[in-house]
């Protein structure tokens, strides 16, 4: 804390007597703004209020991972490492990334996805009067999971994306592919 006057010996004693309150309360603070906002109950009430340009356009679980990066956009626009920590967060650290520049104002990025997410299969059924879920097993017993690449999982998805992300005045062409 800093004092009104420095001479004065009962700010001097006051301030002693909060200082391990104030510093646990800094500390706690801290913690509390580490990664408040990269966390998904955020992105989550940004999808829920339309507070956000890709709010509508993508489906909430993959907003809710990757709001935090697109935001950063506004801070620096149509960088190459832009779009690489935004592919990054999007289909994970593997995912293969070109750029190719065929003429001033053109821009053409090729993003390859080698990496895939698991999921449990569930179904739904009607029992009673109410809807009840439970896990697909197969004859074994053993649990049915699906694979699925990570990030968007359609190419309409992707370009609502690149649509957020292209740079006005430049002309940006994404493809996507997935696989080695």
């Amino acid at each position: 804390m800093q004092s009104f006057k420095a001479s004065d010996k009962t700010e001097a004693k006051f301030s002693r007597v909060f200082a391990a309150v104030m510093d646990a309360i800094d500390s706690d603070q801290g913690e509390m703004y580490d990664g408040a906002f990269e966390a998904a109950p955020l992105g989550d009430v940004l999808w829920e209020l339309d507070r956000s340009p890709l709010a509508r356009a993508i489906p909430k679980d993959l907003f809710r991972t990757i709001f935090y990066v697109v935001d950063e956009y506004f801070q620096r626009p149509g960088t190459f490492e832009f779009y690489l920590d935004v592919f990054r967060v999007i289909f994970g650290d593997s995912v293969s990334v070109t750029f190719t520049v065929p003429a001033p104002g053109h821009l053409f990025i090729n993003v390859n996805v080698l990496e895939i997410e698991t999921f449990n299969a569930v179904f739904r059924q009607i029992v009673g009067d109410a809807y009840v879920n439970s896990n697909w097993v197969d004859h074994s017993g053993n649990q049915i999971v699906f694979q699925v690449p990570q990030g968007p999982k359609t190419e309409e998805q992707f370009d609502r994306i690149m649509a957020e992300l292209a740079t006005a005045g430049i002309y940006t062409v994404a493809n996507l592919s997935f696989g080695p």
